[in-house]
């Protein structure tokens, strides 16, 4: 073989690693496109008060929190609060989330023992903390919503072609939805959650931020 056929066969390897090195990275590492929350979200049965837009947080080389917002209504006579969240590296797991980032300036954690419930709003979990009743979920690029990994892992709608387009989606809008004690029962701040978590998963399905490579 001569050395232009040397040469020739060099420049073609080194061509196809390129191709092979930036489809990896793109499978492993995707960018991710900024995402702004809208200031309002409408919930027929709460009244909107106000929102905040949050700082984003980084949770570690391959997770965090890009946009985040909090918003706060009154139902029924009592404060509602909802965080949301645009996650990328997530993993769907409550547990996870809560040693990683914080929720309305706080940490939660240890997390408190938790419930998963299912319902018209998908899988999600039901706790207490420092006097406050939490409703907490994961919802994926699927539109589907988790709290743990194992369910995340089965929502995932993704091939691994390494040259093509598809991907393993890691990202999720996780919202965190929470009322004072003060007055009622976890019981019943628990049935108000949920009954503003199914029409706020619902208006967020369709909205869930697109993933462009």
């Amino acid at each position: 073989m001569n050395k232009w056929r040397l040469g020739g066969l060099a420049v073609v390897c080194t061509a196809v690693m390129v191709v092979l090195s930036t489809a990896l990275i793109k499978v492993i590492r995707p960018q991710h496109q900024a995402f702004v929350f809208p200031q309002r979200v409408p919930l027929q049965a709460a009244q909107f008060l106000q929102s905040q837009a949050q700082p984003p947080q980084k949770g570690n080389a391959y997770s965090e929190i890009i946009a985040q917002r909090r918003y706060q209504y009154q139902y029924q006579g009592s404060p509602l609060e909802i965080q949301i969240s645009y996650v990328t590296g997530t993993s769907g797991d409550l547990k996870l989330f809560h040693e990683t980032y914080s929720v309305g300036g706080q940490r939660i954690r240890p997390l408190p023992q938790f419930q998963i419930r299912k319902g018209q709003g998908g899988t999600f979990a039901t706790y207490t903390f420092q006097n406050r009743a939490y409703l907490s979920a994961c919802l994926d690029p699927a539109g589907q919503s988790t709290v743990e990994i194992g369910e995340f892992i089965t929502h995932w709608n993704s091939h691994w072609y390494l040259l093509g387009r598809d991907y393993l989606d890691d990202r999720c809008l996780w919202s965190h939805l929470s009322m004072p004690l003060d007055q009622q029962s976890a019981q019943t701040a628990f049935m108000h959650l949920e009954s503003i978590w199914v029409p706020w998963y619902q208006w967020w399905q369709p909205r869930i931020p697109r993933q462009d490579l």
